[in-house]
């Protein structure tokens, strides 16, 4: 049945849309007016939103605008900074166990590994002592080497 879905995909969607379109012209209730004061009503609503979002932007200031880049900026090249700080040092980016000192395998992130997604942090588990952790994402130039830990455990 997915197999034959599959194949027959876009016949099978072109028939309903026919279908679907020959019911809508040759139908005696009022979709279409209904459409068209829904789709009018939702213009009117966008037309709003835009005069209030106009408004917001005409009470800001140049400055104002300037100096929130600039907080942004700094802000991003700190994290930036520390993610740097981070993978050149040796506790974080060690990838044996700091319980057993075998090798570490990546593991799924948790929910509030929320660091991660804005520092280079991976999350990292012993499979043999069962120790679970973040530790740096390798640099680009290390990104293929193999940890020594993990070839002596082979």
């Amino acid at each position: 049945m997915i197999r034959f879905m599959k194949r027959w995909l876009l016949e099978i969607g072109a028939a309903v849309a026919a279908i679907l379109g020959l019911f809508l012209l040759f139908e005696q209730s009022d979709i279409s007016e209904t459409f068209w004061q829904r789709l009018a009503d939702l213009w009117i609503w966008l037309g709003r939103q835009i005069t209030q979002i106009v408004g917001a932007i005409r009470l800001v200031s140049i400055s104002d605008v300037l100096g929130l880049g600039l907080i942004l900026l700094a802000i991003v090249l700190l994290v930036k900074r520390v993610g740097q700080k981070i993978q050149e040092s040796p506790q974080w980016s060690a990838r044996a166990c700091p319980e057993c000192g075998h090798a570490l395998r990546r593991a799924r992130r948790r929910p509030f590994d929320v660091l991660a997604w804005f520092l280079p942090l991976r999350r990292f588990h012993c499979r043999n002592c069962g120790w679970a952790g973040l530790r740096a994402k390798p640099a680009a130039h290390e990104e293929f080497a193999e940890p020594i830990a993990s070839r002596e455990s082979r």
